[in-house]
């Protein structure tokens, strides 16, 4: 299946393609009923734009401008896929970190909504929530009195339609939103090994810096901060006499105002820089989610 990862922040939108693949390994367990390989996701380069003025600080405001600009761009970035895997920003999300005892899910669902409710001022049936259980630690029993750790997402369902109904206007298809903190927390509980130690998650992309901390399979701690890179952006923008835009995508083909040659000559003399080596080394946390 190919997708385009969407992530929106309060000035830039980044797409990321990426395409999920059958495992062609050999499966872990030999054997006539041995499951298969999980698949596998690819990405591929992302590319960043500025958004309009009209666009920053709040882009889904106007979702049917958000659609037309997306679209825009993907065919700018030669970016043919219209199956959209779309990251809102934080501040287009109401996030809560919560404990609760242990429940069925009955219990638990109700329990969801008056946290839902202490985080937003409109009617709580007008979101739609999810809740990401942390989990317990590797060897730690469970006993009556313990507290677990959960997070919930709420969204305005309105919007989610609204967004929707936008995109398709457009050709583009919202299959799934997945909010980059729930990423990152569900990427430290199955992706990084922390038995018997605390590891460091760090999630560095055009919309924020995200630090999950695990310990023995569970987060236990988890922040985000706003990115720096559109001011470093800028300062590389600066100094190499690039447009803003071309600074945010050292991979793009054009004529270098700086040395007169092609924009892949460029390229590389701009990813010299141990800046734009590190940012191109990271991934957006949508990408964490997709392994």
């Amino acid at each position: 299946m190919k997708f385009t990862i969407l992530q929106i922040s309060s000035e830039f939108i980044a797409l990321t393609p990426a395409e999920t693949l059958k495992n062609r390994q050999a499966r872990t367990k030999k054997g006539l009923f041995s499951p298969p390989a999980a698949p596998q996701t690819v990405f591929g380069a992302t590319e960043v734009f500025e958004l309009p003025k009209e666009l920053k600080d709040n882009a889904m405001a106007n979702c049917r401008r958000l659609a037309e600009f997306t679209k825009n761009c993907l065919d700018r970035a030669q970016i043919d896929c219209n199956e959209i895997l779309l990251c809102p920003d934080r501040h287009s999300v109401a996030i809560k970190e919560f404990q609760h005892p242990p429940a069925k899910d009955k219990y638990l669902n109700q329990l969801t909504v008056l946290e839902t409710e202490s985080v937003i001022s409109d009617e709580v049936a007008n979101y739609s929530i999810v809740r990401y259980e942390y989990g317990m630690e590797y060897g730690k029993a469970l006993e009556p009195a313990s507290q677990l750790n959960a997070s919930l997402f709420a969204m305005p369902t309105a919007l989610i339609n609204e967004l929707k109904a936008a995109f398709e206007e457009f050709r583009l298809k919202i299959y799934k939103i997945i909010p980059p903190s729930a990423a990152m927390l569900r990427a430290a509980r199955e992706g990084v090994n922390s038995v018997n130690q605390v590891a460091a998650l760090l999630s560095v992309d055009y919309s924020a810096i995200r630090i999950v901390l695990v310990k023995n399979g569970a987060p236990v701690y988890a922040q985000s901060f706003d990115s720096p890179i559109g001011e470093l952006a800028q300062a590389v923008a600066k100094k190499r006499r690039l447009e803003f835009e071309e600074a945010l995508n050292p991979s793009s083909r054009t004529a270098c105002s700086a040395c007169s040659t092609t924009r892949t000559t460029r390229r590389r003399c701009v990813s010299s820089s141990r800046f734009w080596t590190a940012i191109q080394a990271t991934s957006c946390a949508a990408c964490a989610w997709c392994f």
